[in-house]
């Protein structure tokens, strides 16, 4: 979790420059093949520079995810598919807490990380999977230069006192 917020910004970064969807598809390869090493991980330094490597994918994944749906989403639907969205962590939390409960005395951890993310990780090379999002066309920076110079924009204090 500590690791989100690098993911964020580096994907994030590629996102606005590149468009959502390369980005995204990209970052679940990333994440799926970090979760998948994570089931054979040798010892405990293997596992937590992995998780650590998991955590800057899952941090992508969460901000251009999110970005790409709640562009595509109607205007009046997106505070509460956005509600719903934030409510995936505690969802997961839950079922993960089943998973460890029913399944780790049984399979032990390795298992638990060797589940559906190979086949999530084909699925994000669909090149159709989903569109780009007409936000993003509309407002497409040329330049990573562009881009960092309107998240600049944004800390120079003429946003705090009227956003």
């Amino acid at each position: 979790m500590a690791m989100r917020p690098v993911g964020a910004l580096l994907f994030g970064l590629l996102a606005d420059r590149f468009g959502r969807r390369i980005p995204l598809m990209a970052n679940v390869i990333y994440f799926s093949v970090i979760e998948l090493a994570c089931g054979f991980a040798p010892n405990f330094t293997v596992f937590f520079i992995l998780r650590a490597l998991f955590g800057i994918g899952m941090g992508g994944e969460w901000g251009v995810g999110a970005s790409l749906a709640m562009e595509a989403a109607p205007t009046k639907w997106r505070g509460i598919l956005s509600g719903i969205l934030q409510s995936g962590y505690s969802i997961g939390y839950l079922l993960a807490a089943i998973a460890a409960r029913f399944l780790l005395p049984v399979w032990g951890w390795r298992p638990m990380f060797l589940d559906w993310r190979v086949a999530r990780a084909a699925g994000a090379l669909h090149p159709h999977q989903s569109a780009e999002s007409e936000a993003w066309k509309q407002h497409r920076a040329a330049t990573t230069a562009d881009v960092l110079r309107s998240v600049a924009s944004q800390w120079n204090g003429s946003c705090i006192s009227s956003c």
